[in-house]
């Protein structure tokens, strides 16, 4: 759409009337939360990395524990200039991470007495418009609740990947809008509003990076963490997707609360090409894989194959090549296509 993803958020600021002042003290917020959480191990699942001089990495080091409004405030637009409201202060910093979780059947489990965090009872991606590509959590939440019957308190914390403050904030606004949930989401009444308290409470990509292809392992797991740490049961994970996606990972329970009818695995989808060797290695004969190609990226389309392949699995693989935002929901073998 001839959109970078800094204007996408200037847009939704438009949309939901989020001012400059909201997005900073977001921003200050999520720098607050993070050094807190550092300082009293609340992120545990970060392993130390050595150098080959022996120099040591035990956090992420994004944080700016002495953000103030004033500070914040002092930095120019850089999406819309002079007028915007997107700064560098208040959005995601582009850093390197890399972060892994197994993701197993539940028979899988049982044969190789795997540890089990949590259970992932279902998954859902969502199309939207492009041009508000942030709201891609709500589209793919929202689905997701209203198939459980579950409203906003039933869900103990949330993890929304803080692209930009402005982009939290208007998923925050569309979650508990009538007219949104009616037009956008099919609902009779919206949602109850989210709990800021439950919410990224350790902090979130604007203070700790948002290492493109990672950042949903990682939120993903540090939502079983925290589970595990206050004694909870259910959460949910979000993040939006470039080019008008989105996606969720709905209340992964602990292991301690889960359900056992339910399966550790139950959806198979594949947004991109970049979680393609977990998924199929985990998910069994059986499966049906989508992937929405734009012209472009046709290329992948052997490098797809040819894991499947390897996997010596008997799935099905769904292409799609266009340009426009697309998602298919799937469920062993029943696929369904949605666009924008």
């Amino acid at each position: 759409v001839g959109l970078s993803m800094g204007q996408t958020a200037e847009i939704l600021a438009h949309r939901f009337d989020i001012s400059r002042e909201m997005m900073d003290s977001f921003a200050m917020r999520s720098h607050q939360r993070l050094d807190y959480g550092q300082k009293n191990g609340h992120l545990d699942e970060i392993e130390v990395m050595y150098d080959n001089r022996g120099n040591f990495y035990d956090h992420d080091d994004g944080v700016r524990a002495d953000s103030t409004m004033e500070k914040l405030a002092k930095l120019h637009p850089v999406f819309d200039r002079p007028v915007g409201k997107v700064t560098a202060g208040n959005s995601a910093q582009i850093t390197d991470g890399a972060a892994w979780v197994v993701l197993a059947s539940e028979d899988m489990v049982s044969r190789h007495k795997l540890p089990v965090m949590g259970q992932l009872v279902d998954s859902q991606w969502a199309g939207l418009d492009p041009a508000q590509m942030g709201l891609g959590p709500c589209y793919a939440m929202g689905p997701v609740m209203q198939r459980h019957g579950l409203d906003t308190p039933d869900i103990d914390y949330f993890e929304i990947n803080e692209a930009f403050a402005a982009q939290v904030l208007a998923c925050l606004a569309a979650w508990k809008d009538p007219d949104f949930c009616r037009d956008e989401l099919g609902r009779d009444t919206p949602f109850t509003p989210i709990d800021e308290d439950r919410l990224n409470i350790d902090g979130g990509a604007i203070a700790v990076g948002h290492p493109v292809g990672s950042s949903g392992a990682r939120i993903v797991l540090h939502m079983l963490k925290l589970l595990e740490r206050n004694n909870a049961r259910r959460g949910m994970a979000g993040i939006c997707i470039g080019g008008g996606q989105g996606g969720a990972d709905p209340h992964p329970d602990r292991a301690g609360g889960r359900d056992e009818r339910q399966p550790l695995v139950r959806h198979h989808c594949v947004a991109g090409h970049e979680g393609l060797h977990r998924v199929v290695t985990a998910a069994g004969e059986g499966a049906v894989f989508s992937h929405r190609l734009p012209d472009e990226t046709r290329h992948l389309v052997h490098e797809m194959r040819a894991v499947i392949d390897q996997a010596g699995l008997k799935v099905g693989l769904v292409l799609h090549a266009t340009a426009e935002s697309g998602v298919i929901d799937i469920d062993h073998g029943r696929h369904q296509l949605a666009r924008a």
